[in-house]
Protein backbone atom coordinates (compact mmCIF):
# COMPACT_ATOMS: atom_id res chain seq x y z
CA UNK A 1 0.00 0.00 0.00
CA UNK A 2 1.15 3.67 -0.79
CA UNK A 3 1.13 6.09 1.91
CA UNK A 4 -1.54 7.89 -0.39
CA UNK A 5 -3.83 5.52 0.59
CA UNK A 6 -2.88 4.85 3.99
CA UNK A 7 -2.45 8.17 5.26
CA UNK A 8 -6.29 9.39 4.70
CA UNK A 9 -7.55 6.24 6.70
CA UNK A 10 -4.58 6.97 9.53
CA UNK A 11 -6.01 9.85 9.82
CA UNK A 12 -9.55 9.30 9.80
CA UNK A 13 -8.56 6.61 12.48
CA UNK A 14 -7.14 9.77 14.61
CA UNK A 15 -10.05 11.95 14.49
CA UNK A 16 -12.32 9.23 15.55
CA UNK A 17 -10.36 8.42 18.55
CA UNK A 18 -10.16 11.68 19.83
CA UNK A 19 -13.83 12.15 19.16
CA UNK A 20 -13.95 8.85 21.13
CA UNK A 21 -12.11 10.48 24.04
CA UNK A 22 -13.97 13.34 24.38
CA UNK A 23 -16.93 11.56 24.76
CA UNK A 24 -15.54 9.35 27.54
CA UNK A 25 -14.05 12.56 29.05
CA UNK A 26 -17.66 14.01 29.04
CA UNK A 27 -19.01 11.12 30.42
CA UNK A 28 -17.10 10.82 33.08
CA UNK A 29 -17.30 14.46 33.96
CA UNK A 30 -21.38 14.27 34.27
CA UNK A 31 -21.42 11.17 35.89
CA UNK A 32 -19.18 12.90 39.06
CA UNK A 33 -16.53 9.96 37.94
CA UNK A 34 -14.16 13.87 37.43
CA UNK A 35 -15.03 17.06 39.40
CA UNK A 36 -14.01 20.55 39.40
CA UNK A 37 -11.69 21.73 41.71
CA UNK A 38 -14.08 22.97 44.12
CA UNK A 39 -16.19 19.77 43.89
CA UNK A 40 -13.02 17.90 45.33
CA UNK A 41 -12.69 21.10 48.36
CA UNK A 42 -15.53 20.52 48.97
CA UNK A 43 -15.99 16.56 49.37
CA UNK A 44 -12.41 16.72 51.39
CA UNK A 45 -13.44 19.79 52.99
CA UNK A 46 -9.96 21.55 52.52
CA UNK A 47 -8.31 24.37 50.45
CA UNK A 48 -7.97 25.18 47.24
CA UNK A 49 -4.08 25.33 48.16
CA UNK A 50 -4.32 21.08 49.61
CA UNK A 51 -5.37 20.28 45.80
CA UNK A 52 -2.79 22.75 44.19
CA UNK A 53 0.04 21.16 46.89
CA UNK A 54 -1.08 17.56 45.96
CA UNK A 55 -0.94 17.93 41.89
CA UNK A 56 2.76 19.66 42.43
CA UNK A 57 3.87 17.02 45.06
CA UNK A 58 2.92 14.15 42.54
CA UNK A 59 0.00 12.97 45.00
CA UNK A 60 -2.98 14.19 43.21
CA UNK A 61 -3.44 14.76 39.11
CA UNK A 62 -5.77 16.44 37.15
CA UNK A 63 -7.00 16.03 33.80
CA UNK A 64 -7.93 18.43 30.93
CA UNK A 65 -11.52 18.78 30.23
CA UNK A 66 -12.95 19.78 27.01
CA UNK A 67 -12.17 23.34 27.10
CA UNK A 68 -9.30 22.82 29.14
CA UNK A 69 -10.48 23.25 32.56
CA UNK A 70 -8.97 21.19 35.64
CA UNK A 71 -10.99 18.13 36.98
CA UNK A 72 -9.71 15.65 39.05
CA UNK A 73 -10.73 11.77 40.17
CA UNK A 74 -13.73 11.61 42.33
CA UNK A 75 -12.24 8.16 43.80
CA UNK A 76 -9.45 10.47 45.69
CA UNK A 77 -12.32 11.49 48.09
CA UNK A 78 -13.55 7.92 47.98
CA UNK A 79 -14.10 7.29 52.17
CA UNK A 80 -14.25 3.40 51.53
CA UNK A 81 -10.36 4.07 50.01
CA UNK A 82 -6.88 5.25 52.29
CA UNK A 83 -6.53 8.57 50.85
CA UNK A 84 -2.63 8.37 51.59
CA UNK A 85 -2.72 4.66 49.80
CA UNK A 86 -3.63 6.75 46.77
CA UNK A 87 -1.45 9.34 47.08
CA UNK A 88 1.48 6.60 47.56
CA UNK A 89 0.42 5.02 43.99
CA UNK A 90 -0.01 8.72 42.04
CA UNK A 91 3.64 9.51 43.36
CA UNK A 92 4.98 5.82 41.84
CA UNK A 93 2.87 6.59 38.33
CA UNK A 94 3.93 10.52 38.69
CA UNK A 95 5.99 10.30 35.16
CA UNK A 96 2.86 9.35 33.24
CA UNK A 97 0.42 11.82 31.65
CA UNK A 98 -3.10 12.24 33.49
CA UNK A 99 -5.23 10.42 31.35
CA UNK A 100 -2.81 6.99 31.76
CA UNK A 101 -2.65 7.29 35.42
CA UNK A 102 -6.62 7.83 35.10
CA UNK A 103 -6.72 4.40 33.25
CA UNK A 104 -4.21 2.47 35.47
CA UNK A 105 -6.52 3.41 38.69
CA UNK A 106 -9.59 2.54 36.76
CA UNK A 107 -8.63 -0.86 34.92
CA UNK A 108 -8.70 -4.09 35.62
CA UNK A 109 -5.39 -6.13 35.88
CA UNK A 110 -4.61 -9.76 35.74
CA UNK A 111 -1.54 -8.84 38.18
CA UNK A 112 -4.09 -7.98 40.40
CA UNK A 113 -6.39 -11.29 40.02
CA UNK A 114 -8.84 -9.06 37.43
CA UNK A 115 -9.50 -6.27 40.02
CA UNK A 116 -8.87 -2.54 39.30
CA UNK A 117 -5.97 -0.68 41.22
CA UNK A 118 -9.02 0.85 43.20
CA UNK A 119 -10.68 -2.45 44.40
CA UNK A 120 -7.20 -4.08 45.41
CA UNK A 121 -6.20 -0.59 47.68
CA UNK A 122 -10.24 -1.43 49.20
CA UNK A 123 -8.57 -4.85 50.06
CA UNK A 124 -6.03 -3.40 51.70
CA UNK A 125 -3.11 -4.53 48.75
CA UNK A 126 -0.98 -1.54 48.73
CA UNK A 127 2.40 -3.09 48.39
CA UNK A 128 0.62 -5.01 45.04
CA UNK A 129 -0.87 -1.99 43.53
CA UNK A 130 2.58 -0.12 43.80
CA UNK A 131 4.18 -3.11 42.17
CA UNK A 132 1.75 -3.07 39.13
CA UNK A 133 1.89 0.98 38.96
CA UNK A 134 5.99 1.04 38.64
CA UNK A 135 5.52 -2.25 36.02
CA UNK A 136 2.94 0.14 34.91
CA UNK A 137 5.08 3.38 34.61
CA UNK A 138 7.78 1.28 33.21
CA UNK A 139 6.66 0.47 29.81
Amino acid sequence: MTTEKVLPDAVAFMEQMYKDSITALKKHIENKVLVTSKELQDLLQVTPRFIDDAVRDNRLFEIAGPAGEKYYPAFYADVSLDRHSIEKVCEALYSLPPTSKFHFFTSKSTYLGIKTPLEALKEGRLANVLAAATGYAER
